[in-house]
């Protein structure tokens, strides 16, 4: 039974006039991508019990999701219910007397009228109030988007079934993918060749010499050894004989052009780990410059770090283009301090999350950056 039998899909303020969302027998419309993966992804987890409960408020219903990205997706979806639903996807924390804490959703309100809420994060642990984690009637864990999956929205969107989808079609792919490769009007097996050129693309190194291993650079001798350290760490740690909290988060400095991205590429091949690396400059120019959108595009780049399935190296880049806030005025202040505090609070998370993440930093001026970033615990070498 879809989700559609819930409740009624009549349009909301949510939707888009000329995007339809009917997907009933009677109009023969198909759903948009989203929508029908947000669907598909609910339909492979829901008992029959939680479906009666979704469908018998007032209830508190929380889903915990793979990453922030499924959080959004899953609350788009379920908005646009016409059942007096109050949908939130809660992937922040708030700010009380200096210190993060868990987000105080006034969402919870919506009970004492009869309402169902419906709460949706990748980690409810730490997003949510302990009034939302220990009154809630259920808790709905939605994985990444699997084979089973996709297929079906394929089918969604397409009305046709798609043959030869492979695990392999799907690796390493994001929600976004997904909504871009799968499109109304394409047939299933253009849906499929648009899968398997966006996991072709991320194989794909972003600089041509970075799947080089560290027997293959020229190195300083400062420099090399300390990749050999960390080498002998990392090898110790994914062979578990010693702790992930061996591991320690490092910064390289160096002018442009000097190699510290394949230095730090290097590390993961020399060991089998997989590499991540992002920038500052990327989560500005991925978001607009938005704070909460500056801070979303960070927290997705933690978020492949914390989950991911094995060992992994995260680069950051231009880790100076945080300024240090002892050296910024009041107004710079007021607007940097925020994702400052996020990153320092990711990377401690990471650190505390007990999984096997090394975490590089680089920059071409160590001197400027904020002293709580180098940290024991944190960029500490």
């Amino acid at each position: 039974m879809s989700l559609h039998t819930l409740a009624n899909r009549a349009p909301s303020v949510d939707d888009d006039d000329d995007c339809p969302t009917d997907n009933s027998p009677e109009t023969k419309l198909p759903l948009r991508t989203s929508d029908a993966l947000a669907e598909a992804m609910l339909d492979a987890v829901l008992t029959p019990h939680q479906r009666r409960l979704m469908a018998s408020p007032p209830r508190l219903i929380l889903i915990r999701t793979a990453d922030s990205a499924g959080a959004e997706l899953l609350a788009r979806y379920l908005r646009r219910f016409r059942q007096g639903m109050m949908v939130e996807a809660v992937n922040a924390l708030a700010k009380s007397g200096g210190k993060s804490e868990p987000r105080d959703s006034t969402k919870l309100a919506g009970l004492e009228f009869g309402r169902t809420v419906i709460l949706i994060s990748q980690d409810p642990g730490r997003y949510l109030v302990p009034e939302a984690l220990n009154g809630a009637d259920t808790v709905i864990e939605v994985g990444a988007p699997n084979v089973a999956v996709i297929r079906k929205t394929i089918f969604l969107v397409t009305g046709k079934r798609v043959h030869g989808l492979t695990a392999a079609d799907i690796e390493g792919l994001g929600t976004t993918d997904f909504t871009t490769a799968i499109r109304p009007k394409l047939s299933p097996q253009e849906c499929l060749a648009n899968l398997r050129r966006a996991v072709a693309a991320r194989r794909t190194p972003p600089v041509a010499n970075i799947a080089v291993s560290l027997k293959d650079l020229a190195l300083t001798k400062v420099v090399a050894d300390w990749a050999q350290d960390t080498v002998n760490l990392m090898g110790k740690v994914a062979n578990g004989e010693l702790d992930a909290a061996a591991l320690r988060h490092t910064c390289l400095e160096g002018p442009p052009g000097t190699g510290k991205t394949t230095v730090a590429a290097a590390l993961a091949v020399s060991v089998g780990w997989t590499f991540h690396s992002s920038s500052v400059g990327a989560w500005f120019a991925e978001s607009g410059g938005h704070l909460g959108d500056v801070i979303r595009a960070a927290r997705k780049f933690f978020d492949e770090l914390a989950l991911n399935k094995g060992p992994v190296v995260g680069l950051i880049d231009e880790i100076d283009a945080l300024p240090n806030r002892a050296t910024m005025g009041r107004d710079d202040a007021t607007w940097w301090t925020p994702v400052i505090n996020f990153v320092l609070t990711e990377i401690d998370r990471v650190r505390k999350s007990g999984r096997p993440v090394l975490l590089i930093a680089a920059t071409n001026h160590f001197g400027k950056l904020d002293t709580a970033l180098i940290r024991p615990g944190r960029l500490e070498r």
